[in-house]
Parts: structure tokens; sequence; C-alpha cells
């Protein structure tokens, strides 16, 4: 029997049914993938608010559900030690902090980030079969806030004109959807991989379809350092798929990009920052005229200040969220890179274990993933790693550990690659909703949801069709 199957308890001796908390789950997933409309719907400022809320939830819901009847796994000494060192360290920095109280609440956030990896890690021991919709949470958003940019772009009068780079509606600045565009393509990829080897055409259509819609948007906004960083995870995915895959899967990737690359054409912009060949163009011209600096678009400099920053300071930082409130930030909230990010906010002494413990679950991730050889975890443990693998590259020059949505995405992915490894799971009884989920199925509901979407869009509806027919 298998070490999951070995762990399985019946889901009815809880205050839930199986049935029941399923849908609790799925529920959850969903409503964590609308966080980028929480402004819209709820009228909160910050989707920090929901997420925090909503993994608050999870937790006490595993807690009052599964912990009377499950054993947790022992956590490995490297590990724990470097995870309470990078606490311990992060939570002095508050302490610390010149600003306490917006470093309180920034903590707070890093902290229900590490809750709901940790419950959701228990939980996937008890329930592996879940994981199959757990990457839901990335492209429900990413679906919502297209099809919103659909809508604006075909009633704004001249939409070539409207500065998309820094107005995505729901969303903002193009550059930040640019992080649900790289996820929600990695995520595709993986996808692929949960098909199995027998590839028909709907699923085929699919694959084609949902990657090249990404690649159009990824080639539309001409983000450089996301789309090097989703060639990169998506070659990890053709690399770990196997030899009999590698060049199938190769193949869809490439077509879909060439796809993609063709649909970005259409919906060119009247914007110098926004594009694949402007953005090379201007990448050219910047080097010419400013070297690294003109290189990194400003980043040189916005480092350079950052760092400049914590002259007495060097050992704790200014405390989580501390960049916001220099008096010279150059652009933006944050430093625009992870490791001056860190640094900045928890000092050497926060910064050094979090480094180590980020490279810690790399090498375990990749160990465990390794060892793997049941399909359904293998495939979800390769998404995941090559999510990590893209968002962290892509956050060397990025955001992508500070906002909100993005370290959604990688804490969940966390708590997939680190799964205790199993050698099989065939005892461990499969829901029967998950065999629903296939492709035709899927084209159907993602086809009822947009004919839904327009319904309960009708106003801009209208006046797409009369634009369109001269009226």
């Amino acid at each position: 029997m298998s070490s999951y199957a070995a762990r399985e308890v019946p889901l009815s001796t809880g205050l839930v049914s199986q049935r029941g908390q399923f849908f609790l789950v799925l529920i959850l997933v969903v409503l964590l993938g609308l966080t980028s409309v929480a402004q819209l719907l709820f009228a909160v400022p910050m989707p920090q608010v929901f997420i925090r809320w909503l993994e608050v939830a999870f937790a006490g819901f595993f807690l009052f559900e599964a912990s009377r009847s499950y054993r947790a796994p022992v956590i490995k000494p490297l590990g724990g030690w470097l995870f309470l060192a990078w606490i311990g360290f992060a939570t002095v920095s508050v302490v610390l902090a010149v600003h306490p109280v917006p470093a309180l609440i920034r903590h707070a956030e890093w902290m229900t980030h590490v809750l709901f990896a940790f419950t959701l890690w228990h939980y996937l021991q008890r329930h592996p079969d879940t994981v199959k919709i757990l990457f839901l949470i990335i492209p429900v958003g990413f679906l919502l806030v297209g099809l919103n940019m659909a809508g604006a772009w075909f009633t704004l009068p001249n939409p070539r004109d409207y500065n998309w780079l820094e107005g995505i509606p729901l969303i903002g600045h193009a550059r930040h959807f640019g992080y649900y565009g790289l996820a929600t393509l990695i995520a595709g990829g993986g996808l692929l991989l949960g098909f199995g080897e027998k590839m028909t055409w709907p699923k085929r259509l699919l694959a084609l379809g949902g990657l090249a819609l990404c690649w159009g948007f990824m080639f539309w906004a001409g983000g450089r350092a996301a789309i090097g960083s989703a060639v990169l995870a998506l070659a990890f995915i053709v690399w770990f798929a196997g030899k009999g895959r590698r060049a199938e899967l190769a193949g869809i990737f490439i077509v879909a990009a060439a796809l993609g690359l063709w649909l970005s054409t259409f919906f060119a912009v009247n914007n110098a920052y926004m594009g694949f060949l402007p953005s090379l163009e201007r990448t050219a011209t910047a080097t010419t005229a400013g070297g690294v600096n003109g290189f990194t678009t400003g980043r040189m400099v916005i480092w350079s200040a950052a760092l400049s920053s914590l002259e007495g300071h060097w050992l704790f930082g200014l405390g989580p969220d501390g960049y916001r409130f220099l008096e010279e930030t150059h652009y933006g909230i944050q430093p625009h890179g992870m490791p001056v990010q860190i640094l900045v906010e928890w000092g050497l002494v926060g910064a050094i274990p979090f480094l180590l413990l980020l490279g810690l679950i790399f090498w375990k991730g990749l160990v465990y993933l390794r060892q793997e050889r049941d399909p359904l975890l293998r495939s979800a443990r390769i998404t995941a790693f090559a999510l990590i693998a893209g968002c962290t590259l892509h956050s060397v020059v990025d955001g992508l550990y500070y906002h909100a949505q993005p370290l959604l995405f990688l804490f969940t992915c966390f708590a997939i690659v680190l799964l205790p490894v199993t050698a099989a799971r065939s005892h461990v009884r499969q829901h029967p909703i998950f065999k629903l989920l296939t492709a035709r199925r899927t084209l159907w509901g993602l086809t009822i949801l947009l004919a839904l979407f327009f319904f309960a869009n009708v106003d801009w509806v209208y006046l797409w069709i009369i634009r369109a027919f001269g009226g």
C-alpha cells in the first residue's frame, strides 16, 4: 500500500462530508483566483486583504476538519532551522522597523502565506487528488481580467491610443498582469502532462488555443523578463516530460508561441513600451545610450538607491515594506528585484536564511521530482517546480516576491513540490468529479463561461455591435 493511502482518512468522519469538503476546497480555489477583481466586487482597495482572509479560512477549515485524525510528518532539521531563523529574524526586523505599523501589516501578509502553504501541504498528504484543482487559482483570474480587457478594447473609441501599460482594467499595470500571463502559460504547459500520452484532437486544440492566447498577451505586453522566464520554464517541462513526449510538447509550445506572436500583431498599440518587437528595439537603443542601466530599464539606479538606504541598517534592514517610505524611491513602491527587496526589508540576518531556504526548496523539490513515479503527482510536481523556477527567475528584476497574487502562486507551488514522495497511489480512491474534467467538457465549460460573461456585460457588447455595424 502506498504511503498516501496509508494516511488516507475518510472525510465523512469530520464535520463535512467528502463531497461537501471537495466543493469547499473548489470554492476556495476559485475565490483565490478571483482576487484580481476583489477591488471591483468588494470595494477592497488591495487584494492582499481578500487573499489573507481566504488563506486563514482554509487553515481554520483544515484544523477543525482533519487535525484530530491526522499525524503530521516530521520536518527535517536543516529546513526547520532555516525556517525558524528566517521567521525569527524577520520578526525582529518588524520590531526594529523604521515604520513599524506598515512593517507589521506586511509581515502579517507573509506569515499568512506561510500558514496557508503549511496547511495545504498537510491537506494534500491526506487528499493528493486535490492537486488537480489547485492550479485553477491561476487561470480563473487571468481569464476574467482578459475578458474585461477584451470588453474595454471593443468599447474604447481609440483602443490603440489608450494607455494599456498602466491602465489594464481590474489589475492596473500591464507588467503586473504579466505575472498572471507567465503563471498561466506555465500551468497550461504542465496541463499537457496531465493529459497523458494519448493526445486527442480536442486536447490538442485546447492546448494550442490556450497557450497561444497566453503567448499573445505576453508578446503584446512586451515584458522581456516574463517572456524569457516563460521560455526557460517551458523548456524545463519539456525536459522532464520524458523522451517519449519531448518532441510532441516542444512542437505544441513552439506552434503556440508562433500563433501568439501572430495574434499580438492584431492588437498592437501606439506605445513604445509595449509589444515584443518594439521592446527589442527599445532595449537596443537604451543599452547603447545607458549601458547596463539602460538594458535593465533603470533598475541599476533603483537598486543603488535601495542599497544606499541600508547604511546603518545592514543587519536587520528597514523592516518589511521599508522601501516604500524612502524619500527617493525613483520608481514604484518596491525595488523591482527580489534579492534587493529582501535585503532592504529583513537585512542580512533575514535575507541569508531565506535565500538558503529557497535554495533548499529547489534542491528537495528536484530530488522529490526525480523520485516520483505517480503520473498525477509527477505532472503536478513538474508544473509547480517550473512555476517556482520561472517566477523566481523573473523576480530578479521584478516584484513577484512582493505582490499578493504571485506570492499566492509561489506558496501554493512550495506546498506541492515538498510533498513526501510515494511510489504509487493505486489504493487512493479518486473522487468521481475528477473523471468529468475531460478536454471536451472543459471546452464547453469555457464556451458557456464566455457566453455568460457577454450576457452579464451587455453594455459593452451593445456598444461593440454598434461600432461593428456602423450604427
